[in-house]
């Protein structure tokens, strides 16, 4: 299965459960189906003009949502094993210099680091 991460909170003029954990303070994803069918989805169960609407069993792709199941238990399991976040992050600025020399304390189980930068205007590190 191939996931892709998109750098945008939500949909277009939609919200999602990961929404108010992100306000909280928490991380969060929302995982979603590529191509959505708006038909199925928080729409009252009714048939108009022939068309069926409404969040049905029948419109479930179950094998797609246990492979979406699996991929979020894993994803969950490799975060969990690792270490905490670096602790007491600074900028060496004793001297003027255009290189930046970073300091942080040493977190416990953590083997090494690494540090990765983008020019500011991208996106992908």
């Amino acid at each position: 299965m191939s996931v892709e991460v998109i750098y945008r909170l939500d949909r277009y003029l939609r919200g999602g459960d990961h929404r108010p954990f992100l306000e909280a303070g928490y991380a969060a994803n929302r995982f979603t189906e590529p191509r959505e069918d708006f038909a199925h989805q928080h729409q009252n169960v009714t048939i108009r003009n022939g068309v069926q609407y409404g969040d049905l069993p029948e419109f479930c792709d179950f094998y797609y949502i246990s492979r979406v199941g699996k991929v979020t238990g894993a994803a969950v399991w490799s975060l969990a094993q690792a270490p905490d976040t670096p602790k007491n992050v600074r900028i060496d600025t004793v001297e003027l210099t255009n290189d930046s020399t970073l300091k942080w304390d040493k977190v416990t189980g953590a083997k090494a680091y690494e540090v990765v930068w983008r020019p500011t205007d991208e996106s992908v590190w």
